[in-house]
């Protein structure tokens, strides 16, 4: 496997360069909170390389081949060393009698080269070789061996060598571009009966199966799919996801995306166009909630693209239903001295106390049922907590009737809270769970179990202006002394009076409550 190093190269023509399943039922304080049931998480296979890390692929039909490049500690001119040892021919010592030979080279800059090796020099025999080397556009021609031939630029793909026994001929070429593709066709050959590409790891050779059908070699990068958490719950809705490209940006990249999910679960587009210029797009994730109870799901995802190695991702989509157990709840406010609060009005400060009565309404007996207050925070449980159980001396449930420390059906079991009275309204959720024999756990709908804080508070002011200032009355004589009272507390306050003081005016809503933050005058002679 060939790793080169990523950076910048530029297209234009130059100069060459020089050389879960739950088990404990307590976790029900949880439920409504997203929640991991065991499910595999296996689809996107082993470890892959970076996206930014090149691969070159021989491909032709479905032989798929990765290949390195030759490195060496010479420049790409010298290391083709034209005319050396053996004259008229390339020494780089990859040539081979009767085959065309392909390589890449990297020297010292890190620039990779691209070598053809015509036939092999002290050979028996001559030929001709006619092909069309297609994707060297923007490339320099470092060596062209044979001058008076064809040698493929940006106007001609051809490529033509005819070279006499003792001799060979070839090419080599520097400034591939990113994401370089050379596709090459035969035309006609004669004294060639084949085609290799070196893998520089080893310097094994690839051989092209089909001399007279067309091949590929390419360089490859790779794809991303980002911004997906691992475990998501199923009533997410629509996640952004995004899909990243290593390499070159020069051009327009249609990506392919796959699902292995069912439809019904989650969908998402078939393409996303990544654009010139840009190496990154956005597309869209719709999970599907069917409100089914353990259904949690391991999701794969690939992106595939012309020329890039696939991407592979895999989420957990986590079941957020339960089976409903279906049993009655009658919950019960008192206040803090025992007594049942039919309003939901109590004062803060003091104590409330929820009472829970649980009756098993089926004809299933169920295990470990327990009652718990959510609090209506979501992606928060630790204000959730567990309700009391009323137990006897025997360590049952008072509803226990046969202490079997089973939920039987008929059985009503008891259960209550205590808790600080905070102001205002105070909103929650009553739950019931159990453990289901075929089912395991189960939940029940929730019952609302909230109360008012009430903090009542009045403030009492002279209105100034019935009596005008530096008033001077006869002693002895009556003055009438306006009074304004305000409720400045949190809720409204009925049967309001004023000691020696008659009311005049301020129940705007005429409805005999001194509502919060309202003002009535009384007057006192």
């Amino acid at each position: 496997m060939y790793l080169r190093r990523n950076r910048n190269r530029t297209g234009r023509r130059q100069p060459a360069p020089s050389a879960r399943k739950l088990t404990n039922v307590q976790l029900l304080l949880e439920t409504l909170e997203p929640r991991r049931l065991l499910t595999a998480n296996d689809a996107s296979g082993s470890a892959s390389l970076d996206i930014h890390d090149p691969q070159i692929m021989v491909v032709q039909g479905d032989m798929i081949a990765p290949v390195a490049p030759v490195v060496s500690g010479s420049d790409l001119a010298s290391f083709y060393d034209y005319n050396t040892v053996n004259s008229s021919a390339s020494n780089t010592g990859y040539e081979a009698s009767n085959r065309i030979t392909f390589l890449f080279h990297e020297g010292p800059d890190q620039e990779t080269g691209f070598v053809v090796l015509v036939d092999a020099p002290q050979d028996a025999d001559g030929g001709t070789a006619s092909l069309d080397i297609d994707g060297l556009d923007s490339a320099v021609i470092v060596v062209a061996d044979e001058s008076l031939e064809q040698t493929p630029t940006s106007y001609s793909s051809l490529f033509t060598r005819t070279w006499n026994a003792q001799a060979s001929d070839g090419a080599a070429f520097s400034n591939l571009g990113d994401n370089f593709s050379i596709d090459i066709t035969t035309n006609y050959l004669y004294g060639i009966d084949g085609f290799d590409v070196i893998h520089g790891t080893d310097g094994s050779r690839v051989s092209i199966p089909f001399v007279d059908q067309p091949w590929e070699i390419y360089e490859q990068y790779g794809l991303e799919i980002s911004a997906v958490p691992e475990a998501i719950a199923e009533n997410t809705g629509t996640l952004a996801a995004t899909i990243t490209r290593g390499g070159g940006v020069t051009e327009d990249l249609l990506v392919m995306l796959q699902c292995d999910a069912s439809a019904s679960r989650v969908t998402l587009p078939e393409s996303v166009l990544i654009p010139a210029g840009s190496s990154t797009a956005e597309f869209s994730i719709d999970l599907i909630d069917n409100a089914l109870p353990y259904d949690a799901l391991s999701v794969a995802m690939t992106a595939t693209a012309d020329h890039f190695r696939t991407a592979g991702l895999s989420f957990d989509m986590v079941d957020d239903d339960f089976p409903l157990l279906d049993v009655g709840i009658e919950v019960a406010l008192h206040d803090s001295n025992g007594i049942e609060s039919s309003s939901g009005y109590l004062l803060t400060g003091t104590t409330a106390t929820h009472v829970v009565l649980v009756t098993n309404t089926q004809n299933v007996t169920f295990s470990q049922p327990l009652v718990f207050n959510d609090n209506q925070t979501p992606d928060d449980s630790s204000d959730d907590f567990m309700l009391t159980p009323h137990r006897t001396g025997n360590d049952t449930n008072l509803g226990d009737l046969n202490n079997n420390f089973l939920f039987d059906p008929g059985e009503v079991w008891k259960f209550s809270t205590e808790r600080a009275v905070g102001l205002g309204d105070n909103f929650s959720q009553i739950y019931c769970g159990a453990i289901d024999p075929v089912f395991d756990v189960v939940l029940s709908p929730a019952v609302s179990a909230g109360y008012f804080g009430v903090l009542p508070s009045l403030s009492l002011a002279i209105d100034e202006e019935t009596i005008g200032e530096d008033v001077v009355a006869i002693a002895g004589n009556d003055i009438t002394v306006n009074y304004e009272l305000t409720n400045t507390g949190n809720t409204g306050l009925s049967d309001v009076s004023l000691s020696g003081g008659s009311y005049v005016s301020g129940d705007t809503n005429a409805d005999s409550v001194l509502d919060v933050g309202e003002v009535w005058t009384y007057s006192q002679a």
